[in-house]
């Protein structure tokens, strides 16, 4: 699940309790049905994860997104 900084859910996805949340980033990130606002040089779009997502391909994948990952 994914939600937004007031903890209300944006986005999600759902899986078998044996799948690990990492192999569900891309499903959940594109289930989000608003458009994200555009980064600017003053408000970046960044998402925040725990040690879990803590991965070089985690953070590519936001980077290719336009979201800087804050783990």
């Amino acid at each position: 699940m994914l939600t937004d900084g007031a903890g209300v859910p944006i986005g999600v996805a759902v899986a078998g309790a044996n799948v690990h949340d990492q192999k569900l980033v891309q499903e959940t990130l594109t289930s989000i049905p608003v458009r994200r606002p555009r980064s600017t040089p003053r408000k970046k779009q960044h998402l925040c994860a725990d040690k879990g997502y803590d991965a070089d391909w985690f953070r590519e994948a936001l980077k290719h997104k336009g979201i800087r990952p804050c783990i």
